[in-house]
């Protein structure tokens, strides 16, 4: 049988457990999210690099073409690898949160057992006690019967 303070301590593990995972997926989301300011913070930085070079050679317009064009492609690249981490951390945001539901169900079904099993355990007492009840309130009524 499950006491009250067994039952108190797997409340307990269930409430830990799930904060921690959601902490750890918003970590990660919050490291993507760093990359992601990094990635496009370096391609502005490039970009900005090529557009003031480009300025500054306004004789070299083909040299100051290509700067830009490859700045747009660093830029392009940095975006879409920003784009795969922030999908990567998102999804495992969210296998992480798929980890603590199915774990909090599991408690919770376990949990919702044994309270059955409390239940069925003290109806079944209650009949004993009602049985010895009957019992007793008939002998009272034979004994008084009889002797009087």
């Amino acid at each position: 049988m499950l006491d009250a303070e067994a039952l108190g301590v797997l409340v307990e593990r269930l409430r830990a457990a799930v904060p921690r995972d959601v902490r750890e997926a918003a970590e990660i989301r919050s490291k993507a999210e760093s990359v992601v300011s990094q990635a496009i913070s370096e391609a502005q930085r490039i970009r900005s690099t090529a557009e003031r070079e480009s300025r500054g050679k306004a004789g070299e317009s083909a040299v100051a073409q290509a700067a830009e064009e490859r700045a747009k492609q660093i830029a392009a690249e940095a975006e879409r690898q920003a784009q795969r981490v922030r999908q990567q951390a998102e999804a495992e945001a969210a296998a992480r949160r798929l980890e603590a539901d199915r774990y909090a169900l599991k408690v919770l079904e376990s949990l919702n057992a044994k309270v059955l099993e409390i239940q069925n355990s003290v109806s079944d007492v209650h009949r004993v006690v009602s049985l010895g009840m009957e019992q007793l309130q008939g002998s009272e009524g034979q004994a008084g019967g009889s002797g009087r």
